[in-house]
């Protein structure tokens, strides 16, 4: 949330990676231990970012799926309700 702050500690409730600030403010009740020197904390972010942009990716094109069938429904319903009056007319 703050990407001027470098994120040094990790929060072991959580499983997210954390500012100082946010460390006493959002996870005031959590354990929250210091990033690991040799950069395995930015490797955990890295993996976790990557994760979530392919989470975010599944997710928009289920949505544009839904959207594409619920337009090809409501095509449908109305050629069953036009079909229908036709019938009632003959």
């Amino acid at each position: 949330m703050h990407p001027e702050h470098q994120l040094k500690l990790f929060c072991t409730t959580c499983h997210q990676m954390t500012c100082g600030e946010y460390s006493t403010l959002l996870h005031r009740d959590h354990r929250c231990t210091t990033r690991e020197p040799d950069g395995q904390g930015n490797d955990f972010t890295i993996r976790k970012n990557n994760h979530c942009v392919e989470v975010y990716a599944f997710v928009d094109e289920y949505v544009a799926a839904l959207k594409e069938h619920r337009c090809m429904l409501i095509k449908q319903s109305g050629n069953i309700r036009q079909t229908k009056m036709d019938f009632v007319k003959c």
